[in-house]
C-alpha cells in the first residue's frame, strides 16, 4: 500500500497540472482517482474468529469482508451436530476459545467472497485436532471459485495421533487460476473416507483470515492492471516503463550470494536442482528450514514442495525426479521451477512435473512449514544466498531477476502510471514523440478507444521507439528538459538602404534550434522567416536581412527559441527594429550628396 504521504505528494502533483491549459482537468482528476486505487488503498481482508457462536451459522453477521454473513454446512455429514461453532474445552485443544469445530468424516463449512478482478489471494488459518486420531485423517482446505459445489482442494492436512501443541498455523497461497470469481467458496471439509477412525473426528479451526488485492483499472479504458500493457494509455507499453530489471545468478560453485540494488520483486528462475534448498534474503529464510522436492529425504523440519492440483510430489505418482530433469545445469536456458515475491512479500512456486511439461503451481502442505513473508527493500539494497543440507552429490542452479519500479521524478507514482514520469511539466506521449489531439496527456483524441490488451487504438501513432532526440541513451520523456534560455538577446539595427542587418541571439538548451519571425504591422502578427531572396539565416542564430530595401524600414523582428528534447514549450525574444535610411541626400540647393557605404 503506497504511503499516504506519497499519496499526498502524487495528488499534489497533478494539481499542479490541472493549472495548465496543456491537460484536460476532468481527465487529470480521475487519473488522480483511480491511482488511489492502482496502490491496493482498497486491498480487502476477509476474517472469522468464531467468536460470536449464534451468528457463526446464520442469524447475524459473523465476521468481516465477506459475502455473506455467516459458515454454510456442507459435505455429507454437514449438520448442526458434526459442524458448529464452539469453545470445546477439551484439554488437547491449544487453541483455546471460541472455534470451528469438524466432529465426523465429510463434514464442512464455507464462506463466499467476491474474488472477481482479484490479483493475489492467501488464506490462513489456525489448526489442531484431537489426541483421539487414529492418524491418516485428513483436513481439506477448497475452493469453489463457480459456486457450483464443484471443490478445488488447495491443501490436504494429515493428521498424526498426536494433537498438535502449540496449535499449528498454515498459509495457502490461493493460484492465480482459482480466482475471478464474483461468488467464491472458501471451504474446510474433513476427509471422507470413513474407514479412518470412523467418524471420531475432532478437527479445530481459528484465526481464518483471507487477504487478496483486488485489481483495478487505472487509466479507466475496461482492461484492469493486471493484463493492461499500457496502464496509462499514453502509447508507451508498460514493458518500457514499469520496471527495471538486475540479472544476478545464485549456484553452486559461487556466486553463493549476492547482493542487488532497491527491488519491488524477485523472480527465480530454477534451472537444475537435486534435490533441495533454502534462500536468505535481507536475513529472513525462504522457508524455516529447506525446501524440499524429494519426498524419501529427511523430514526434519522440512517444507516438502507438492503440486497444487493434486498434492503429489517429484518422485512419486508419475513425476519426475528432480535431479533427472536437467544434471548438473547441462541446459543452462532449461527453466525447471520458477520463485516469484511479490511487493507484499508474499511467495508463490511453479514447477514441472517432467521435462517436457509446463510449470504448474506448487504448495507446501501442513504440517510442513510453508512459505515466510520476505521483505525486500524497495530504497536500499538486498542480500540474497543460496544454501544446501549437503548429503552426497548436490546442486542448485538459479538466475535472479531482480525487479524494481520506475519512478524517474521519484515522486511516489510509478512511471507506467505517470503521465509525466521525469516531472518537467510534459506529458509523456509528446516527448515520446506520438500525438495528444486534445491535451489530456493521452494518446489520440477523446474518446479513447483499446483493445484487448489496453493498448490504445484509436490514435494516430503511438507504441514505437519513443524519441531520444539528444541520442543520450535515456528516452526523453524519462529525461526532465525545460525551455532554453536566451542568453544573448537580439538589439535593433539603424543601418542604410540596401545594406545587409544581421540579427543575433544566443541561446542554451540540450539541442537548441531557433526560428526568426517578422511583423511588418507592428507587432501585432508574426510571420516565420524561410531562406529567400531576401532573408538567410532564418533558422540558426544569426539572421540576415539582405539588402533591405526601404519598404522593410521599421519592420520588427524576433526570434523563437526551441529545445527538441523538451517539446513543451519555447523562448522567445523580445522584438528589436529595422530601421533604415537613404543612400542619397539631395539638398534644395541643387547639390547632391552621396553617403559612403560605411
Amino acid at each position: 500500500m503506497l504511503a499516504v504521504s506519497k499519496i499526498d505528494s502524487c495528488i499534489k502533483k497533478y494539481c499542479l497540472k490541472l493549472s495548465s491549459s496543456k491537460w484536460n482537468r476532468l481527465s487529470v482528476f480521475f487519473f488522480v482517482l483511480s491511482l488511489l486505487f492502482s496502490y491496493g488503498i482498497f486491498a480487502q481482508t476477509a476474517t472469522d474468529d468464531f467468536n460470536d457462536t449464534v451468528n457463526a451459522f446464520g442469524g447475524g453477521v459473523s465476521g468481516t469482508g465477506w459475502v455473506n454473513d455467516s459458515w454454510i454446512r456442507y459435505g455429507t455429514n454437514g449438520i448442526v451436530g458434526d459442524v458448529l461453532a464452539i469453545d470445546p474445552t477439551d484439554g488437547d485443544d491449544n487453541i483455546g476459545g471460541n472455534l470451528l469445530q469438524l466432529d465426523d468424516n465429510d463434514a464442512g463449512a464455507y464462506r463466499i467472497l467476491d474474488l472477481s478482478s482479484v490479483t493475489t489471494a492467501i488464506l490462513s488459518f489456525d489448526y489442531d485436532y484431537d489426541n483421539d486420531m487414529d492418524g491418516g485423517e485428513e483436513l481439506l482446505v477448497q475452493i469453489d471459485p463457480e459456486n457450483d459445489g464443484t471443490y478445488i482442494t488447495l491443501q490436504t492436512i494429515i493428521a498424526t495421533t498426536t494433537s498438535p501443541n502449540p496449535k499449528l498455523s498454515v498459509t495457502v497461497t490461493i493460484p492465480p487460476a482459482n480466482l475471478g470469481g464474483a461468488n467464491t467458496r472458501i471451504g474446510f471439509i474433513t476427509g471422507s473416507d470413513d474407514l479412518i477412525n470412523g467418524n471420531r473426528e475432532d478437527w479445530w479451526i481459528d484465526n481464518v483470515v483471507v487477504s487478496y488485492t483486488v485489481d483495478v483499472d487505472t487509466d479507466g479504458d475496461g482492461v484492469f492492471n493486471n493484463t493492461d500493457l499500457d496502464d496509462d494509455n499514453d502509447g508507451i507499453p508498460d514493458a518500457i516503463e514499469k520496471f527495471e530489471t538486475s540479472t544476478h545468478n545464485l549456484r553452486t560453485g559461487g556466486p553463493t550470494t549476492v547482493t542487488t540494488g532497491p527491488m519491488s520483486s524477485l523472480v527465480i528462475e530454477v534451472s537444475s536442482l537435486d534435490n533441495s534448498f533454502n534462500l536468505t534474503i535481507n536475513g529472513v529464510n525462504l522457508v524455516p528450514v529447506e525446501l524440499q522436492f524429494f519426498p524419501q529425504a529427511n523430514p526434519t523440519g522440512r517444507s516438502l514442495a507438492r503440486f497444487a492440483s493434486d498434492n503429489t510430489t517429484h518422485s512419486s505418482s508419475g513425476n519426475a525426479n528432480i535431479w533427472f530433469f536437467n544434471w548438473l545445469n547441462g541446459n543452462p536456458n532449461f527453466l525447471l521451477m520458477r520463485i516469484e515475491i511479490d511487493e507484499s512479500g508474499a511467495v508463490s512456486l511453479q514447477g514441472k512435473r517432467t521435462v517436457s511439461s509446463p510449470l504448474e503451481d506448487m504448495a507446501i502442505a501442513a504440517p510442513d512449514s510453508g512459505f515466510n513473508t520476505i521483505p525486500l527493500n524497495d530504497t536500499g539494497t538486498n542480500v540474497i544466498s543460496f544454501s544446501q543440507h549437503v548429503q552426497g552429490p548436490t546442486h542448485f542452479y538459479s538466475t535472479l531477476y531482480a525487479k524494481r519500479y520506475l519512478d524517474t521524478d521519484t515522486d511516489g507514482t510509478p512511471d507506467y502510471l505517470d503521465l509525466d514520469s521525469d516531472g518537467d511539466g510534459c506529458p509523456d506521449v509528446l516527448e515520446a514523440g506520438f500525438t495528444d489531439d486534445n491535451g489530456d496527456g493521452i494518446l489520440g483524441p477523446n474518446p479513447v478507444l483499446v483493445d484487448s490488451d489496453g493498448l490504445v487504438t484509436t490514435g494516430s501513432d503511438g507504441y514505437t521507439t519513443p524519441n531520444d532526440i539528444d541520442v543520450n541513451g535515456t528516452a526523453d520523456f524519462l529525461h526532465a528538459g525545460s525551455v532554453p534560455t536566451i542568453s544573448t538577446a537580439p538589439s535593433s539595427i539603424q543601418t542604410f538602404v540596401n545594406n545587409d542587418a544581421p540579427f543575433t541571439a544566443v541561446a542554451t538548451g540540450t539541442v537548441v534550434t531557433y526560428q526568426w519571425q517578422v511583423s511588418t504591422d507592428n507587432g501585432s502578427t508574426y510571420t516565420n522567416l524561410t531562406y529567400n531572396s531576401d532573408y538567410t539565416g532564418s533558422d540558426t542564430g544569426t539572421l540576415t536581412v539582405l539588402a533591405p530595401a526601404m519598404d522593410k524600414n521599421g519592420y520588427l523582428y524576433r526570434v523563437m527559441v526551441t529545445d527538441t528534447t523538451y517539446v513543451c514549450g519555447e523562448t522567445i525574444s523580445l522584438p528589436v527594429t529595422l530601421t533604415l535610411g537613404p543612400r542619397t541626400i539631395i539638398t534644395n540647393r541643387r547639390i547632391t550628396y552621396r553617403v559612403n557605404n560605411n
